[in-house]
């Protein structure tokens, strides 16, 4: 991957822009849920926890390109339907 995707751990405000989760789905961590910010413009970023964004990845077929369009067009459906904040 490249520069737009920064991961983040123990990030207090974590939240998947996905699947709405913030905590830490793993019984042995008390702790906000590790992310991934992905950069999509200057002024949006999107924030994925870890198995959001493998789903992403596998259904991109690891191409840096269908990702990111993936990611944007996920993003603005869910813009539309006004499930993401």
């Amino acid at each position: 991957m490249t520069d737009y995707i920064t991961t983040f751990y123990g990030l207090s405000s974590a939240k998947c822009d996905w699947c709405k989760r913030v905590y830490n789905p793993h019984p042995d961590y008390c702790e906000p849920i590790p992310v991934k910010r992905i950069t999509l413009s200057k002024n949006l970023s999107i924030y994925l926890c870890f198995s959001c964004f493998e789903t992403e990845t596998e259904k991109s077929k690891l191409n840096d390109n269908n990702l990111l369009n993936r990611i944007k067009e996920k993003s603005k459906t869910l813009k539309l339907v006004n499930l993401n904040d």
